[in-house]
């Protein structure tokens, strides 16, 4: 969650009372052991409200804010969405997705196996594998966009027909 813009001014009470309602509806679709911990801080943030301490309130909320996004983990985003018919995801919903899952390291494994389809062609695909190979080690170090830049210039290289001699 990303922290709120720091406030200007005393809280508006339809404004707490709002937000008392949706961390209320939040935490019931909370699994039960974690959702029963913070119950007893949303009993003390509805006290509080109820004695008009709506900064105490505000404060109390916030604080149940983050604890529910460390339990329900982070959103899961992907660059296209999974629209499969039938698909059945792996993992946790709402956690990061498997190597497996990952679309860019889908893309380097799907590259590799055109490089392999273009090798058995009897295309030279020592410059793509080569990209590839280095794609893959800025996967794995975290580097996306640098793994990404080389995935499309080895399937740039494999994409490219080559010239027939009666061509040149």
């Amino acid at each position: 969650m990303t922290p709120p813009a720091p406030r200007r001014g005393p809280p508006d009470r339809g404004e707490i009372e709002g937000f008392l309602e949706g961390v209320t509806h939040r935490l019931r679709g909370l699994p039960e052991p974690p959702r029963r911990d913070l119950e007893a801080d949303l009993g003390r943030a509805r006290e509080a409200f109820a004695l008009g301490a709506l900064v105490e309130t505000e404060r109390i909320l916030l604080d149940l804010e983050v604890r529910a996004d460390a339990i329900e983990g982070e959103p899961e985003l992907s660059e296209w969405p999974r629209g499969l018919v039938g698909y059945v995801p792996k993992g946790e919903r709402g956690h990061a997705t498997s190597d497996e899952e990952d679309p860019l390291s889908n893309r380097l494994r799907l590259i590799g196996r055109l490089a392999a389809v273009r090798r058995s062609q009897g295309r030279d695909v020592s410059r793509a594998e080569a990209l590839l190979g280095e794609a893959d080690a800025a996967l794995r170090a975290g580097d996306r966009r640098s793994a990404r830049r080389r995935v499309d210039e080895a399937h740039a290289l494999l994409e490219v027909e080559p010239r027939s001699p009666s061509e040149e």
